[in-house]
């Protein structure tokens, strides 16, 4: 589950880092909507298995103008730094940089065997995350994925800060992405991706949403094909010309 914005519980927490991370975060977005054209893109994508089991991936991308205005100062990003700062340990997923276009992606990757690692993954219901309820339930076939995100960093941008949470709200890009098998028979995500995945649309000025996702196991019942059915229709005309031919032929001996 997937959420954004939601710090993964390190091996040895860091006191408070989450709210320093916060407010560092907000204030360098504020300013970074009025310096230049920056993006801020995160995301957490979750493939859940009928198990529980699966793999979670916790990815944040940032253009070359973000990256150019954290870096002015001399400093530089750093991957193992970066993830501590959302209470990842990199030590314990694997982290994988890429380039596309003009946006840097760092993407921590990490497997869990029953949803109860995937909320420890998470700090599920704790202060420091933005999942504040979970739960993943198997009964028959069908599947239950339920949840409930809050998001209100509003309080975390600083009095100083030169725009407020609507202009923020612009440029930070925040999706939930959840991959379950089966069938899915019913949900509330915003829309499915190309691969089939529920995806959720996150903003910061709509910080509290509840997610839900029911699957069905159940092997979808076959249906007989368009050739079938022409073969069928091909075979009802020929009995029916048959019948109809030895019935003239009967009445042909009849009236002779």
């Amino acid at each position: 589950m997937l959420f954004c914005m939601t710090p993964i519980v390190a091996k040895y927490p860091m006191p408070r880092l989450e709210i320093h991370m916060k407010r560092s975060l907000i204030l360098l977005a504020a300013f970074a909507v009025v310096l230049s054209a920056c993006k801020l893109e995160i995301s957490v994508e979750m493939q859940i298995d009928a198990d529980g089991s699966g793999l979670g991936s916790f990815v944040l991308s940032v253009n070359d103008q973000m990256r150019d205005l954290i870096e002015q100062d001399g400093r530089t990003l750093d991957p193992d730094e970066m993830f501590a700062r959302f209470g990842i340990d990199t030590s314990t997923v694997d982290v994988i940089e890429t380039r596309d276009g003009d946006f840097t992606t760092w993407t921590a990757t990490a497997a869990f065997g029953t949803f109860e690692e995937l909320k420890e993954l998470f700090a599920v219901g704790s202060d420091l995350s933005a999942i504040k309820e979970a739960s993943f339930e198997r009964v028959g076939d069908e599947l239950t994925l339920s949840g409930l995100i809050d998001m209100d960093l509003e309080s975390e941008i600083p009095d100083n800060a030169p725009v407020g949470i609507e202009t923020i709200a612009q440029f930070i890009t925040i999706t939930a992405v959840v991959d379950m098998p089966g069938t899915v028979v019913e949900h509330n995500a915003d829309r499915i991706d190309d691969e089939g995945r529920l995806v959720w649309d996150l903003t910061l000025l709509e910080p509290r949403r509840a997610i839900m996702v029911v699957s069905d196991l159940t092997p979808p019942t076959s249906v007989p094909g368009t050739a079938v059915y022409i073969g069928v229709g091909i075979g009802a005309a020929v009995a029916v010309a048959l019948v109809l031919r030895v019935f003239r032929r009967r009445r042909s001996k009849t009236a002779r």
